[in-house]
């Protein structure tokens, strides 16, 4: 099996469980943006487990917090979005009313479908920034 989700490096998480997996995405067009995704294969979110869910839910208030804590969001966006990668994940996007710095960089919400991936050491810090959130 040739999944990218099964396949994540430790180095990528920001915070884990017995079950899923914390990650920041490629794609930071929502400063802040993130994914959960389950640590065993599954394709459907009708299969999980109540243990599972239970666990998700947990996930998703802790996950909520720090990223209120770390970038100040006005409201949240949540979506189980698998048209690219058939393993259960769930999205979570920060929404901003406004501009946001971060890293001296500013970070302009949008509903237009954009592409902005962060250099290496922006992407680093970020990610740090989370870990000690989330912890």
């Amino acid at each position: 099996m040739n999944c990218v989700l099964c396949q994540l490096s430790e180095a990528d998480v920001v915070y884990s469980t017995d079950h899923w997996r914390v990650v920041t995405n490629h794609n930071q067009n929502k400063l802040g943006k993130c994914m959960v995704c389950l640590r065993r294969h599954e394709k459907d979110i009708c299969n999980l487990s109540d243990e599972e869910v239970h666990d998700l839910w947990l996930i998703i208030k802790k996950l909520k917090s720090g990223l209120v804590c770390c970038f100040r969001p006005d409201h949240f966006d949540y979506a189980f979005l698998m048209n690219q990668d058939a393993h259960v994940h769930l999205h979570v996007i920060p929404r901003y009313h406004g501009p946001r710095v971060f890293a001296g960089i500013e970070f302009q919400d949008s509903e237009a479908i954009t592409e902005r991936r962060l250099p290496e050491y922006l992407q680093t810090q970020m990610m740090s920034v989370l870990r000690q959130a989330l912890h």
